[in-house]
């Protein structure tokens, strides 16, 4: 495994243990929104464990989303 692969296998990881604390419904969401977070920028507004489990996870989609978008030249 190179590097990156073992820091995407520990990212999702992480991901998947905070998503755990969520019901299923919030779980759903709270993946969605992390989905269009990376996509299109869009923050969701969440609040209560929604909210917190988002902002926990929040930098591993903030890392993911500048690989998948193209710098400017």
């Amino acid at each position: 495994m190179n590097k990156d692969s073992i820091q995407l296998n520990k990212e999702c990881r992480l991901y998947e243990k905070a998503l755990r604390k969520l019901p299923d419904k919030d779980h759903i969401k709270v993946s969605l929104a992390g989905i269009s977070y990376i996509t299109n920028g869009k923050v969701p507004h969440f609040r209560g464990i929604r909210k917190e489990v988002f902002k926990e996870i929040r930098p591993i989609p903030d890392r993911w989303k500048s690989l998948v978008t193209p710098k400017s030249e």
